[in-house]
């Protein structure tokens, strides 16, 4: 395994359609194992979508247990929101892309996915909490969103400032 370098805002993969996962192989298992390391060598992500390190692949993980003992990495490949809530919840979100930066956004209270897990197979989940938000904002990354598009356009502005900042440390 190992540790895949990170996208950050405005690098223009991060707002760039993704390929449907169409080959479950012994490669992708790799690649989503190096996704892992990548997200867990962070030690505050819980979320990664294959665009955030140089992939556009229609995937990303997810682990939302407790970070010193990370044990519940969820693989959504080929995902598609099927159902959410009426109820709705802001939130503080950061991103790995967006280091230095946390802003208020308003997600569905649950989502239901389907997807494929590594070996192909369909999968439905309803995520909720803290898990419902994590699908979405990973699930943003799928679709040409980054956390940029949620916030207004002043707010917008003071991010890439933020995150060239950030980067600098």
């Amino acid at each position: 395994m190992s540790v895949m370098k990170l996208r950050y805002y405005p690098d223009p993969i991060l707002n760039a359609p993704v390929d449907d996962v169409e080959t479950f192989d012994d490669d992708l298992s790799k690649f989503v194992m190096d996704m892992a390391e990548t997200l867990y060598s962070t030690k505050v992500g819980v979320g990664l979508a294959a665009p955030q390190v140089g992939r556009s692949l229609n995937l990303f993980i997810m682990d939302v247990s407790d970070p010193n003992e990370p044990d519940e990495l969820h693989v959504l490949i080929n995902p598609s929101i099927t159902a959410s809530s009426d109820a709705m919840l802001v939130a503080e979100e950061g991103c790995l892309s967006f280091p230095g930066v946390v802003e208020k956004v308003r997600r569905h209270v649950w989502v239901e996915v389907d997807y494929l897990n590594e070996e192909g197979e369909p999968q439905s989940t309803r995520f909720a909490g803290l898990a419902a938000h994590v699908v979405q904002h990973e699930y943003d990354h799928l679709h040409e969103k980054t956390l940029a598009d949620r916030v207004s356009r002043q707010t917008r502005r003071g991010m890439l400032k933020r995150v060239k900042r950030a980067l600098k440390k």
